[in-house]
């Protein structure tokens, strides 16, 4: 190829008008910025000089294109052009496009979309014509990314796209993002001397870029950005010239929609976790090296690997840093731009940008995409693929010999979800596994009936957090099934859960101990394993899975899972591969960001279920009757026998009012009535308190944890004040969880909120296995706003067992008197409740009349086959 200019003769601001061509472009509303408006790159010499035009997208006209590209110098050998292409979004939104030259540059608003739909907008043809020009080389890092955003917000086909990313990294299926290098690096070691860093201004990246007026800070970073992947594009062209163009022209159609669907829910989801937060830390130590330690006290808020942090003194000077590979455990190693004053207080540490892969939403946007996309993973070989994605049909296998699960103590409906998830039959099987009915067991019936026969399986059982897969371990040992081996991420077990691993700790392998041969030791002759599954993207992990042959893959808690976190598990193991069983419940906890954007979907919302567990033995009857009614039409059937006394208490604190706290509530009257149920009744029980909001959980916490310290120092409970912190939960966290007493602080006392969806409140109020006991504004949820809700209806049902907040229940010695069974008159439920049907006046019998008529068929179907009427 031939040589590119990086000092083009400056060529005039406009190309001269053409008869059919509009007014100019600073005539036509766009901002025309004069040289020299970029930031100036230290040890760069001589410095960029760029004229810069800033115009919305609508605005876009060939006259602005025609401007950038004249002044895009072309290769000799080819004819080739280039243009750096980069963009700034917030989540699935495009904010700025940005298109660059060495001495020309375009800056294009994008407007926020009137509606929260996030509907595909109509192109700019102008703008479209550029993209799409396969001659007209566009280059950038994590182009990727760049080219299904505008494909996702305006149908944009890319056409000759360099993800330089791609060329100086290239992504495998075993690739990790610190084998990765950014574009600022690539820039720094191509121009800059000795590799002087040049580094980004952290204010700005971490901005808002939609819906905004974008600052001349934000303007300048995006001229910057645009710039450099030019200059980074441009660098090496023998490098670039053999690198995969990126063509969207030549993907499937169904398949680039789907591929751009999931990039979005990625996205999105990132963006709601990507938030700044406070972390919570003990102390601050600085080291030899002149870097600081610090000692992270909250697991939920700790500082992660490459975080980008700023240090808030009590002097009102703030120092920004980053978070450094260090040791696992508490403490982490920060690097701060400039030392801290001697004696200084550090009042406060905000993460201000998250940094590195922190899942496998990460891995699929980073690296399973550029793969696909660029034509070098073909996903019609990655088994199930075409079934979750594509809507095709699954391949059906030969008939599987039987099993005998006689030994198992398995009710019918376990019996029939564990034959399916064993069937080569049907080699895809979701399992719908309602709250109580033994999915778990279900699980470990299948797996120990597996690995006894003659055939070799290799199981690995996978979870979407190492909690709910520790759970599963725990599980697992108590139903008698005990040769397996647990991975463990350091960075959760490390001082910070060790604890909890107590029951299965000689089955535990820590992240770190998954080098090479020392894991396949470990793992011995086993063949069942389990791990996250951020986990199974582990390089060491595919590199021993592979060996070992994964054929069989079960997935729990299913339906919290993105459907986007599952096609690189596919990719990884599609060698091997033969069984893919889902297990969980889509009536409760969706995967985290559906509520705010429902691209963000499970496997539950693209296909059926095979098979339903109906037998549910955590809750006592009247409340498993209950949720089996409002919940699960009535397909729910409770193993426990009746009692004689309600086992619901709903504890009316009329007086307390809902305050808000950051972005979530706080309730007050609630959280003491709380404390006090528990100290006065239950604190020597197994019990959890739940609530929705995080403020109302650490509110509930800090009062419980100094209450029982009060009571042991007046010697009147042994009970540790660690309890408070062990077994006050959110609703978010808490699913898969039980007690027998569960504790609800609803909160809410003017606007129901999240808690008019179902799913979040089915999850509250199924964790009891002997007594609930909610507490709450009774009138709020009885006749008021939040009488839609789940919990509105389990009010009215059960209103007899409504209590006033008094001396009688939290007194000195109190009880919660728990209404005789007999005395309970349950009230037909009215309305929708927040856009899920509920059951309208006279529901409660006309569900009696259905079972009567289904019993009276049933008879006349006995008596006719008696009589030889039967159908042959």
């Amino acid at each position: 190829m031939g040589n590119f200019s990086s000092t083009p003769k400056e060529p005039p601001l406009l190309p001269p008008p053409k008869p059919a061509m509009t007014a100019p472009a600073h005539e036509a509303g766009a901002t025309v910025r004069v040289a020299g408006n970029m930031p100036r790159i230290p040890g760069l010499n001589p410095q960029p000089s760029v004229l810069t035009q800033t115009l919305r997208y609508d605005q876009v006209s060939d006259a602005h294109t025609s401007w950038l590209l004249d002044s895009a110098v072309a290769n000799a050998a080819d004819g080739l052009r280039f243009v750096g292409l980069d963009t700034e979004f917030d989540g699935p939104l495009l904010g700025l496009i940005q298109l660059a030259t060495d001495s020309r540059c375009l800056l294009i608003v994008v407007p926020k979309p009137a509606t929260k739909t996030y509907r595909r907008r109509s192109p700019n043809t102008s703008l479209e014509g550029l993209l799409g020009d396969p001659a007209i080389r566009k280059t950038g890092c994590e182009l990727t990314k760049d080219a299904l955003l505008l494909f996702s917000n305006f149908g944009h086909i890319l056409r000759g796209g360099i993800d330089l990313t791609h060329v100086y990294s290239p992504a495998t299926l075993s690739s990790t993002m610190r084998s990765t290098k950014g574009l600022f690096s690539l820039f720094s070691e191509m121009y800059l001397p000795q590799g002087q860093p040049l580094l980004k201004d952290k204010a700005t990246t971490t901005s808002r870029w939609v819906g905004v007026t974008l600052t001349e800070a934000q303007l300048s970073y995006g001229i910057l950005d645009a710039w450099v992947s030019y200059k980074v594009g441009v660098h090496d062209q023998a490098k670039v010239a053999g690198a995969v163009v990126l063509d969207f022209a030549k993907i499937n159609p169904d398949l680039l929609n789907e591929l751009a669907e999931q990039h979005s829910a990625v996205l999105a989801v990132e963006d709601m976790q990507h938030k700044k937060y406070d972390s919570k830390f003990s102390t601050v130590t600085r080291r030899r090296d002149g870097k600081y330690d610090v000692v992270n006290s909250q697991f939920r808020n700790k500082l992660h690997f490459q975080d980008i942090v700023l240090f808030h003194l009590a002097s009102g000077q703030t120092l920004p840093g980053k978070v450094e590979f260090g040791k696992h455990g508490k403490t982490k190693t920060v690097k701060l731009d400039k030392p801290l004053p001697e004696r200084c207080i550090v009042k406060n540490i905000t993460v201000v940008e998250q940094g590195g892969s922190r899942g496998p939403d990460s891995f699929v946007r980073r690296v399973l995409l550029k793969l696909v996309l660029h034509c070098q993973l073909d996903t019609s070989t990655v088994p199930f693929f075409g079934t979750l994605f594509l809507n095709q049909e699954q391949p059906l296998g030969a008939a599987s010999p039987a099993y005998d699960l006689s030994e198992f103590d398995l009710n019918s409906s376990q019996i029939k979800a564990v034959t399916a998830m064993l069937s080569a039959r049907k080699p895809l099987t979701l399992i719908h596994g309602p709250p109580g009915t033994g999915k778990t067991f279900a699980i470990t019936a299948a797996v120990a009936a597996s690995i006894s026969s003659p055939d070799h399986h290799f199981y690995v059982l996978t979870c979407q957090t190492n909690a709910a897969t520790r759970n599963l371990a725990v599980t697992l040992r108590k139903r008698g099934v005990t040769d397996f081996r647990i991975v463990v991420s350091d960075n959760f077990f490390v001082e910070w859960h060790e604890d909890q691993y107590t029951e299965i700790a000689d089955r535990v392998i820590q992240s770190s101990e998954t080098n090479g041969q020392k894991f396949d030791k470990l793992i011995g002759p086993r063949t069942v394993v389990l791990c996250s599954l951020a986990q199974l993207s582990n390089p060491n992990m595919i590199s021993i899975f592979r060996r070992r042959r994964v054929t069989h893959l079960v997935i729990d808690e299913a339906s919290q899972i993105p459907l986007a976190n599952l096609p690189h598990v596919l990719a990884l193991y599609q060698d091997s591969l033969e069984r893919l069983t889902f297990v969980g419940d889509p009536k409760q906890l969706a995967p985290y960001g559906n509520e705010q954007h429902p691209t963000v979907q499970s496997v539950f919302d693209r296909l059926d279920c095979d098979v339903m567990l109906n037998v549910q033995y955590r809750m006592p009857c009247d409340l498993g009757a209950f949720i089996s009614a409002n919940v699960y039409d009535d397909q729910l059937v409770s193993h426990k026998k009746p009692r004689k006394e309600c086992t619901v208490a709903l504890i009316d604190v009329a007086d307390g009012t809902e305050e808000k706290l950051g972005t979530g509530f706080t309730n007050s009257r609630e959280a003491d009535a709380v404390v006090q149920i528990i100290v006065n009744q239950f604190l020597t029980s197994a019990f959890l308190v739940i609530t929705p909001y995080v403020s109302q959980k650490e509110h509930i916490a800090s009062r419980l944890r100094e209450k029982i310290k009060s009571l042991r120092a007046q010697l009147l409970t042994t009970a540790d004040p660690t309890l408070a912190d062990e077994r006050v939960h959110t609703i978010d966290t808490v699913q898969g969880h039980e007690a027998d007493v569960i504790v609800v602080s609803a909160v809410r006392t003017a606007n129901p909120g999240f808690l008019c969806n179902s799913r979040r409140m089915n999850v509250a109020l199924t964790r009891a296995k002997e007594r609930l006991v909610v507490v709450a504004n009774i009138g709020f949820f009885a006749t008021g706003r939040g009488r839609k809700s789940l919990l509105g209806r389990l009010v009215r049902e059960m209103q007899n067992v409504v209590m006033p907040l008094d001396s009688k229940t939290l007194g000195p010695g109190s009880k919660l008197n728990f209404v005789k069974e007999r005395e309970i008159e349950a009230i037909p439920t009215a309305g929708k409740a927040c856009g899920n049907r509920s059951p309208s006046p006279g529901a409660a019998q006309k569900r009696k009349e259905k079972i009567r008529t289904r019993k009276e068929r049933k008879k006349e179907a006995k008596l006719k086959l008696s009589m030889g009427l039967g159908a042959r």
